[in-house]
């Protein structure tokens, strides 16, 4: 993404899955990497990249593992309602497939991978605990799952102050 002065702004990494499912197949746009300029972090800009990578692709489901709240905050409140949200609501059978694709094998009940980092991330995993009742260790990872009801959703983009 770059400001009006054609400055980047951040950008984002995503990539594309399907889960066949019984009698379907689900598309889910996963984020692998997100970097914001620090002059520009707290703006939403994480929020608009997200949400166009998702408008463009169109996908089911979209999804991202992380110990940052923010980046869970971002995702989850991008959408004014959601079908359903993990690791709100885990999905039992969303949840089997997730464990056949590389982002999410060995994911647990509640949307957490146990001993995914080698080295903890954030130092402050509080805020995992308070918005999700989740107790995370310095070595785990949330899972965040979303299937936007794409009929709802909320307008967080500035087009007039932010080109994608």
């Amino acid at each position: 993404m770059v400001d009006e002065q054609n400055n980047l702004s951040g950008f984002g990494v995503f990539e594309n899955y399907k889960l066949i499912l019984e009698d379907e197949i689900v598309t889910m746009l996963y984020l692998s990497g997100m970097v914001i300029d620090k002059k520009y972090q707290g703006k939403n800009i994480s929020q608009e990249i997200i949400k166009n990578a998702f408008k463009q692709v169109n996908s089911d489901l979209i999804s991202l593992r992380t110990q940052n709240i923010a980046m869970a905050r971002s995702l989850l409140n991008l959408f004014s309602e959601n079908l359903f949200e993990m690791p709100n609501n885990v999905n039992k059978d969303i949840l089997k497939y997730l464990r056949k694709i590389e982002p999410f094998k060995n994911i647990n009940e509640f949307g957490i991978i146990k001993n995914y980092y080698t080295n903890q991330l954030y130092y402050d995993l509080s805020a995992i605990k308070n918005n999700f009742n989740l107790d995370l260790t310095q070595n785990d990872v949330l899972a965040v799952v979303i299937k936007p009801n794409k009929n709802k959703e909320k307008n967080y983009l500035h087009e007039k102050n932010y080109i994608t």
